[in-house]
């Protein structure tokens, strides 16, 4: 249900122009509602994006993302509480290989970027995490590393 909703919110922005490249963006597979069920994702040097949606009925997201080269890892979230979503908060956790948290961000609109310098095959999680409100329109991440020489 959750993945029907978020295609016909993809499909209804980009009759309003919101998406120019919507065929570009992957949409998030549910049940990624714990780390071992995680979204997996290759990161390489090229931009990417996921496009989800949270609610209260589906509190968390999960997405896995594995480096396959040397570089700066970025992974960039974004959401917008103006286009009629209501109070929604959002927070968000990286989490190591591991599952220890590494990096946390908590908003209720906008955007944050992490970064984090990478080894082939280095993972990291992004916990998407439900915290209030209703949305109207889904999240994305786009992700990417870029060159780095060490």
């Amino acid at each position: 249900m959750k993945k029907i909703l978020c295609t016909l919110l993809v499909g209804a922005l980009m009759c309003q122009g919101g998406l120019a490249f919507a065929k570009d963006y992957d949409i998030e597979d549910e049940n990624n509602d714990r780390r071992g069920d995680a979204d997996r994702y290759s990161v390489y040097e090229d931009n990417n994006y996921v496009l989800g949606n949270i609610s209260e009925e589906d509190e968390n997201d999960y997405f896995e993302f594995v480096a396959r080269r040397n570089g700066e890892m970025d992974i960039y979230f974004k959401f917008d509480d103006s286009r009629g979503s209501k109070n929604m908060v959002i927070n968000l956790h990286l989490l190591d290989s591991s599952g220890n948290v590494v990096d946390e961000w908590y908003k209720s609109d906008g955007s944050t970027k992490f970064t984090r310098d990478v080894k082939k095959d280095d993972v990291y999680y992004l916990h998407v995490e439900y915290a209030g409100g209703v949305m109207t329109e889904p999240y994305y991440i786009q992700y990417d590393i870029d060159n780095v020489y060490y």
